[in-house]
């Protein structure tokens, strides 16, 4: 496991490197690329995008964590795209276990920077199926963008996960912030950033503050390199570091 996350990191070095081919950014962000919020835009109608990432996790009063995520999307209709995805993970004195998701996004209104407040914003929704250890989920993800001066936009996004097995539901709030780096005149890179609350457990009261900050790198016409790293604070201390790579098709 460690082997494969110093290949992958030496490889995505490269990859920050390297020229882009392209003269902008997509700016299509996506959860877990690198942060955990997402923005209101779909992917296109008629394209497709294979991901993965591997995402190495310290939390206090435990082993490290070692997670990889594939996943792959299609925008089957005008503003709607559907996803699969798959997560092992390794942990240290532990056997590895699995992970699959199936996800439908829409989005319901387009983030426009010109004219009126409304007018630059968006507003978006996803639902996805979760399969982990044995037991069944369904996350709601609610999603608004509001542009922000020339270049910038502000992010929320208001998860609900409500567990099948009649556990109740956790919650996740996300507070994100993404600008691209070098504008007007470069628009290959794109810092984002994130303040977040979550729920300690099913059915608690009690809230796990955390804090992101990563940059996405367009480094060809089809390839983005993802870099990201992630902090919780409070009763749960963890350090997550967030490595990972799309390819359009």
């Amino acid at each position: 496991m460690i082997k494969a996350f110093k290949l992958l990191t030496a490889a995505l070095g490269l990859a920050l490197c390297a020229t882009p081919a392209l003269a902008s950014d997509h700016g299509n962000l996506d959860d877990a690329r690198p942060l955990r919020f997402e923005d209101v835009a779909p992917l296109p109608y008629g394209s497709r995008e294979l991901q993965f990432g591997l995402r190495s996790s310290l939390i206090r009063g435990q082993r490290p964590l070692g997670e990889l995520r594939g996943e792959y999307k299609v925008g089957f209709a005008v503003n709607r795209h559907f996803e699969i995805g798959f997560d092992p993970s390794f942990q240290s004195g532990r056997r590895s276990e699995s992970a699959f998701d199936a996800a439908y996004f829409e989005q319901l209104r387009q983030s426009n920077p010109e004219g009126t407040f409304l007018a630059s914003f968006g507003l978006a929704y996803r639902l996805e199926y979760v399969r982990e250890q044995n037991e069944d989920y369904l996350r709601t993800r609610f999603i608004a963008d509001k542009q922000t001066g020339d270049y910038g936009r502000l992010h929320v996004n208001v998860d609900g996960l409500t567990s099948l097995q009649s556990r109740g539901t956790a919650w996740d709030i996300h507070f994100g912030y993404s600008e691209p780096l070098g504008a007007p005149r470069h628009l290959e890179s794109t810092l984002v950033a994130e303040f977040s609350g979550r729920t300690a457990g099913f059915g608690s009261s009690d809230w796990i503050p955390g804090a992101g900050l990563g940059i996405r790198k367009q480094v060809s016409s089809l390839g983005t390199v993802d870099f990201g790293v992630e902090l919780d604070f409070g009763s749960v201390r963890a350090f997550r570091l967030v490595l990972g790579y799309t390819l359009g098709l």
